[in-house]
């Protein structure tokens, strides 16, 4: 038996953890940005930058600039090798002082000019102040991501972007857990532009839609980014007929448009788990709209249902391959 000196002895001994020394970061040189000094008026006739929502008269976006403080009259602007400016951030100020909300307007402030090459350079700016202005939310992401990626916003669901991140980011979690493309970014890694990136196709077909048939629900705007997916457009008449109650419904039975009727009408939760059930119900009611062999123009509704059947939606999308997004094959992130 050794001794408490003898066991403090070789506990001393023991080698000490290595320390993994981080890389040292490179110091650069910087110069600072040129800035000069406008009115309010002049700094509002400045362009906005180009993939920024409009703004709406919004008193909670709004809040926190109707109180100034010296912050307020600093401001980034791009400038082009043209001579083309744009705002980098500053666009809810200027909202606000045209509309006279603040309880004070500077005469001047001072404007940071931002040398950029391209529209490219001006839209990484604008997301780097995009994230970092308070009051800023998902929709707003959501519509910069649209204009980015040149998709229609003509329907009032696309105009507000309400609605649209979350049911958007568990479809690219599906799609990306059936690809066998491995290229493909993580889904972790992913944000808002990737995913709208993914689904080009299918967001446009789906703001037609939502155009022409006005309120589409969470769950339906996930199913309906599937579904156009596996089958293109042939789909979409079922999505009509759901969001202009068109289902028929007979005692107990009811024909697939009825049921997924029944089913927004009924549904409560909005947790992870629940989006994903309602939206594996959507599409097995759709495949067994999809068995009926008929064009469209002589449909009858087969009123034979009780109950949906939801497809399993870890098989849905297997044999997809990103070709079908226009996301390109061996790269890393979606083309932006």
């Amino acid at each position: 038996m050794s001794s408490p000196s003898s066991s403090k002895s070789a506990k001393s001994k023991a080698p000490a953890a290595a320390k993994i020394a981080a890389p040292k970061p490179k110091t650069i040189d910087v110069t600072g940005l040129k800035s000069i000094y406008m009115t309010p008026a002049d700094w509002i006739k400045i362009a906005p930058n180009p993939i920024q929502k409009p703004n709406r008269a919004s008193r909670r976006r709004n809040d926190h600039l109707r109180t100034f403080n010296e912050t307020h009259a600093r401001v980034y602007m791009a400038q082009y090798p043209n001579g083309r400016r744009c705002k980098l951030d500053g666009h809810g100020r200027s909202y606000v002082w045209a509309n006279g909300l603040s309880d004070f307007i500077p005469r001047r402030i001072q404007v940071f000019i931002v040398p950029v090459k391209n529209d490219a350079e001006a839209e990484k700016y604008f997301r780097y102040f995009d994230s970092r202005e308070a009051g800023k939310n998902a929709s707003d992401n959501v519509h910069g991501a649209l204009k980015h990626h040149s998709i229609p916003t003509n329907s009032s669901l696309f105009q507000s972007s309400s609605g649209i991140a979350t049911p958007l980011g568990y479809a690219f979690e599906i799609f990306n857990a059936a690809t066998s493309d491995t290229t493909h970014i993580a889904t972790s890694k992913a944000n808002v532009y990737d995913h709208v990136a993914a689904f080009r196709e299918q967001l446009a077909a789906l703001d037609e839609l939502a155009d022409r048939c006005g309120t589409v629900k969470p769950p339906m705007i996930g199913a309906f980014v599937l579904a156009h997916m596996k089958y293109g457009d042939k789909i979409t008449p079922f999505f009509e007929r759901v969001i202009k109650k068109m289902g028929v419904k007979i005692g107990k039975k009811m024909d697939p448009v009825f049921a997924v009727e029944k089913l927004l009408a009924e549904r409560r939760g909005k947790a992870r788990e629940e989006h994903l059930e309602c939206v594996a119900q959507i599409l097995g009611a759709l495949d067994t709209y999809m068995l009926g062999n008929f064009t469209e123009s002589d449909y009858e509704p087969k009123v034979q249902m009780q109950r949906i059947m939801s497809v399993d939606l870890r098989q849905y999308l297997t044999a997809m391959k990103s070709k079908r997004t226009g996301a390109g094959r061996g790269k890393a992130r979606f083309t932006r």
